[in-house]
């Protein structure tokens, strides 16, 4: 994944200096060619745990260092009301007409509701920019539905009214840096990768459509030796599959054929196709490493996530990432690339593809300092791959059609 700006040392040099700066204390193991840092914050008592993959195991020790810190970020901004957020109530933000970020798929319509009881009084919002086409325009999204963590720091009466209006908060999206641009483009194909990945699982596990594998006879000689190389480490077969989507843009799951539940899967997403690939192959390698130390925890979490939709059946395939193959395989076409997939061509290429589309992105800078941390919206993407956590969402119609 030739992932050139979190390999260099110095990447991981200002990792550790901003951590030291903070305060924050980690703890770094490795996982098999992959690794896992603990990030804590004894001022705020916060902890989180991030894991990284790549194709050597520097590459993937500053992939779950900096997963760590943007993780760690977005929660300690959850604790600081006063910082970057915006006290608003839903009257005030309905009378100027200010464009709401995540309806319908994080909240409900009755959420702007003038019956609804905070309908007057001052929420937290997260303001996000967008500059389409030369303007600057701003939009809000409640903090409640960007950062997962924030509800459990609030006061009961409040994770009652979230828990009436809110489907769910999600930190997809969510990336850091050496540079904004960094940043901007780790994000965006997160996001892009998602919606894939929302397309796939209505296509083939709640529709059951058959998918076709890639033939590995035809995939990039890299491609084949990390498939190689989790295949020998796990014991499993490994097969990698297409995921078309809204964008256009170049998308794949990889999944091992462990008897697991859920199956163990990894998703990439990249204007590059050979580096779309190999991002899901190493997340599927990252994965599997991860459940052999923490499998106790993804089967709990699986368990909690089937409960929560017993309600709806025909969901359970959605969340076991379960669906047939066709027995004739697909050749891969892409074509091989040494350029970074954190360039300037590719930042340049997602901005102008959206653009055609008349997409917008919107950005709200959580650490303008490096490594910088953003949160960033794709208005129009599917959510619907948070059915896999349990969150009963429903798919856009625009993914339907498809």
């Amino acid at each position: 994944m030739n992932n050139h700006y979190r390999t260099s040392q110095g990447a991981l040099t200002l990792w550790q200096n901003t951590c030291q700066q903070l305060g924050w204390v980690s703890r770094c193991r490795d996982a098999g060619q992959c690794s896992i840092v603990e990030l804590t914050d004894p001022e705020s008592g916060l902890s989180v745990r991030g894991s990284g993959k790549g194709i050597s195991k520097e590459q993937a020790r500053v992939s779950a260092s900096y997963e760590a810190f943007e993780l760690l970020m977005c929660q300690r901004q959850s604790l600081e009301p006063h910082h970057q957020l915006q006290s608003l109530s839903l009257q005030n933000l309905k009378s100027i007409q200010a464009r709401l970020l995540g309806s319908p798929q994080r909240f409900c319509s009755e959420f702007l509701d003038s019956n609804n009881p905070f309908y007057s009084k001052p929420l937290p919002f997260l303001p996000f920019e967008n500059g389409h086409n030369g303007q600057t325009e701003t939009a809000f999204m409640p903090m409640a539905a960007a950062e997962w963590s924030y509800s459990s720091h609030c006061s009961s009466t409040m994770n009652d009214f979230y828990a009436n209006y809110l489907f769910m908060a999600t930190t997809s999206g969510v990336a850091s840096g050496l540079n904004y641009n960094d940043a901007w483009i780790h994000g965006i194909t997160e996001l892009i990768e998602r919606d894939a990945l929302a397309g796939f699982m209505i296509r083939h596990c709640l529709n059951q459509a058959p998918a076709s594998p890639l033939l590995t006879t035809t995939l990039p000689e890299q491609a084949r030796q990390i498939k190689a190389r989790i295949e020998r480490n796990h014991g499993c077969h490994i097969a990698s599959f297409s995921m078309p989507n809204r964008f256009n843009i170049p998308a794949y799951i990889s999944v091992a054929n462990k008897q697991t539940r859920p199956r163990i899967s990894g998703k990439g997403a990249n204007i590059s196709e050979e580096h779309a690939l190999l991002r899901s192959l190493l997340e599927t390698e990252e994965m599997l490493e991860y459940f052999l130390i923490y499998g106790q925890e993804e089967h709990q979490k699986y368990d909690n996530a089937c409960k929560q939709l017993e309600e709806w059946p025909a969901l359970k395939s959605c969340i076991d990432i379960d669906f047939k193959s066709t027995e004739e395989s697909e050749s891969f076409h892409g074509q091989g690339s040494n350029e970074s997939p954190y360039s300037l061509r590719t930042l340049n290429i997602l901005k102008e593809s959206l653009e055609k589309q008349n997409i917008k992105v919107w950005v709200h800078v959580v650490r303008k300092e490096p490594p910088v941390v953003l949160r960033l919206y794709i208005e129009g993407i599917d959510e619907f791959f948070a059915i896999k956590d349990g969150v009963p969402v429903m798919p856009l119609k625009t993914s339907l059609i498809k």
